[in-house]
């Protein structure tokens, strides 16, 4: 027999046990070589978003109104 021939038929065998040892410890190889995106985070993963009252938004509002007329005002 060819070495070339013997070294294919060794990994071949190789091959088939390893996927045979995979199986009977319960794990699946493929699995490991995970390709493509990685799964969505969960919503509790992510942090609480906090809600602006209306109140504090129509102060914010005033205030950045009153700054861009500020602005507009002092170019002219």
């Amino acid at each position: 027999m060819n070495k070339d021939k013997i070294l294919a038929m060794i990994n071949t065998e190789i091959d088939r046990l390893t996927r045979a040892r995979d199986l009977l410890l319960d794990r699946d190889s493929s699995k490991s070589s995970r390709r493509g995106r990685p799964p969505k985070s969960s919503a509790k993963d992510r942090p609480i978003r906090r809600k602006m009252s209306a109140a504090a938004r129509k102060k914010i509002s005033a205030k950045m109104k009153k700054s861009w007329a500020d602005r507009k005002a002092g170019k002219k």
